[in-house]
């Protein structure tokens, strides 16, 4: 699958948003490499274009809590191959069989948790702003942008089906603020 790497160019946009519920937050990026029946995905896909030195923002869902972003790891290394046993948590991915696959591996360091994390109820109040942000990256740099949000006009808004997603620096400094690496 190609990338659509528009944040090439800028070196703060180097930041990422893992979307999980594991255990071991902050060890790796490890994913599937394909979906059902073999098919590329953009939420998995995502993961070859991390680089050493960047950082991933995590969206955690812990045992009997709300998802959040509660901290940020920097890439310690290269993407390897590897396997994984895998079971896809999506909608269209349920009736897939769960079992070893092909997969990536991404080595990350320095787990920071945040003071204050960002749980959906805060999104939902940024919405607007969180819009107009893609809408802003889409016109300056066409589809797709690898949001981590879903919007719908008849539900609110919500975190994108994906592994990991496309954190713009915008939305980091809308939710998180910008003193967040010091």
């Amino acid at each position: 699958m190609k990338i659509h790497r528009w944040w090439a160019s800028d070196s703060i946009e180097r930041c990422w948003l893992e979307i999980t519920d594991r255990s071991d937050l902050g060890a790796n990026l490890h994913t599937a490499q394909c979906a059902k029946s073999g098919r590329e995905t953009w939420g998995y896909s995502l993961v070859r274009a991390v680089q050493p030195g960047d950082t991933v923002f995590h969206w955690h869902r812990a045992e009997d809590s709300e998802p959040e972003i509660v901290g940020y790891s920097t890439v310690a290394g290269p993407l390897e191959n590897s396997t994984i046993y895998w079971q896809a948590r999506s909608a269209a991915g349920r009736n897939e069989p769960a079992g070893n696959k092909p997969s990536w591996l991404v080595p990350l360091d320095g787990l920071v948790h945040l003071h204050r994390p960002v749980g959906l109820p805060e999104i939902r109040q940024r919405e607007r702003d969180l819009r107009q942000i893609r809408d802003d990256l889409k016109s300056r740099h066409g589809d797709p942008i690898y949001y981590p949000w879903a919007f719908s006009d008849t539900r609110p808004i919500r975190t994108a089906q994906a592994y990991l997603a496309k954190l713009p620096r915008a939305a980091i400094d809308l939710l998180i603020g910008t003193n967040w690496a010091n």
